[in-house]
């Protein structure tokens, strides 16, 4: 659960392999850049990356609830506020990922990114 203070900001959460570099060379996430009307999910592997819409806008001081699941070993789902999930199928990273927040403003203006709530599930994990 998130949201921004402007509009005029460049952001990335999710998991990614570099907290550093932006954007990381694998990762899956939520993004918004600067001159999108959209949210997108991206899947990042080896700097390649796949971008696809949500169906969501994003709005200034609104809280926002993302979703990004794996819902088979080669289709992830990203959707925003319960609205249509999209899918990728292409470029997605198999190699380990930690929980990261990144945000960028780009007017010369304080803006932040509020996060709420942030939770990660790993299931149908084997012990040995």
């Amino acid at each position: 659960v998130f949201r921004i203070s402007s509009l005029n900001t460049i952001f990335r959460f999710g998991i990614s392999d570099n907290h550093l570099g932006q954007p990381p060379n694998n990762g899956i996430y939520i993004e918004k850049l600067a001159a999108d009307s959209f949210f997108y999910g991206v899947s990042r592997a080896s700097a390649t990356q796949t971008r696809s819409a949500t169906s969501a806008a994003p709005v200034a001081n609104t809280w926002f609830m993302a979703r990004v699941r794996r819902i088979d070993g080669a289709t992830l789902g990203f959707s925003i506020n319960n609205g249509a999930e999209v899918m990728i199928t292409t470029n997605i990273p198999s190699v380990a990922l930690y929980p990261w927040f990144y945000i960028e403003n780009t007017d010369g203006v304080a803006n932040h990114l509020e996060v709420d709530f942030f939770d990660i599930e790993y299931s149908g994990l084997t012990r040995f």
